[in-house]
């Protein structure tokens, strides 16, 4: 964790949190760019908004783009395309895969979620495809 504020926030400032360990407030956070907006706590509808579109993603989906977000981050930008189009071509066969799941093969979780596990079956499958 403490990497990640290191790669987000400037120095002087990850400096002082980590020695201090106190509370920084939320509009100084964002100044910092430790977070993408603050909102006041009565604005219960905006504060929910971000959160539920994530919520609603695919969990595969969210935990895959997370890791290519981050893996992209660290290439050349020649590599970073090549890179790029494999994920859209990847990301496109899995909307496709899920849409062409039958509903009544759907198993909702507790969240209202569907289940990601034939989602992630389909997507190791094209991987592996590939690979041959």
């Amino acid at each position: 964790m403490v990497a990640l504020v290191a790669a987000i926030v400037p120095r002087k400032q990850a400096m002082e949190m980590l020695l201090t360990g106190e509370p920084i407030a939320a509009r100084a956070a964002r100044e910092i760019g430790l977070v993408n907006r603050v909102v006041a706590r009565h604005n219960r509808e905006r504060r929910d908004c971000a959160a539920e579109k994530v919520a609603l993603q695919s969990a595969y989906t969210v935990k895959l783009g997370k890791a290519r977000f981050y893996r992209q981050a660290e290439m050349s930008l020649a590599d970073a395309y090549r890179y790029a189009g494999r994920v859209m071509t990847e990301n496109m066969m899995a909307a496709t895969l899920r849409k062409a799941s039958a509903p009544s093969s759907r198993s909702a979780s507790r969240s209202g979620r569907i289940s990601d596990s034939r989602l992630a079956s389909g997507a190791k499958q094209s991987t592996a495809a590939k690979e041959v």
